[in-house]
């Protein structure tokens, strides 16, 4: 496992976004089991200051790793500001709240997918089903197996 110093020192050192300065820092952050917030924050103002904010995988890992390090407060504030969202993002913001326990939130997230265009897939429907029934959202639940039935579970 690479130390964060020598991730950091390697982009700064390259000078620009580079695509292998970007597979660095995507290797450090996929090789923490579970880095501390600091990790985080500092891979974080990298990922920002090397112009990567809007890469949506990138954006996804970040989401995914301050839900299961510091909670969801951050998660949240990366689904936020990045700027062109596609459904690989939503479900990572999705799952980061139904991790929490956050069941109706996930829910209300998944109507706003849908509000902005994003069907169902292979990936939302689990979620998406547990949650309506940690939620006791069974009725909703319901619709949601009709839909997976009538048009199958890979609808993108």
């Amino acid at each position: 496992m690479l130390p964060l110093a020598a991730v950091l020192f390697y982009c700064r050192a390259t000078a620009s976004p580079s695509a292998p300065c970007l597979r660095v820092l995507f290797c450090f952050l996929s090789s923490q089991v579970c880095p501390t917030g600091d990790y985080l924050r500092k891979s974080h103002a990298l990922i920002v200051t090397l112009g990567n904010a809007a890469n949506a995988f990138l954006s996804a890992k970040l989401i995914s790793l301050y839900a299961t390090a510091s909670g969801i407060y951050f998660s949240t504030e990366v689904f936020r500001q990045t700027p062109n969202k596609d459904a690989f993002l939503w479900n990572s913001i999705t799952k980061s709240h139904f991790s929490n326990g956050l069941f109706s939130q996930s829910l209300e997230l998944f109507c706003a997918m849908n509000s902005a265009g994003w069907l169902l897939d292979q990936f939302t429907v689990p979620i998406v089903a547990v949650a309506c029934g940690e939620a006791g959202r069974h009725d909703f639940g319901m619709c949601i197996h009709g839909i997976t039935l009538k048009c199958g579970p890979f609808m993108v």
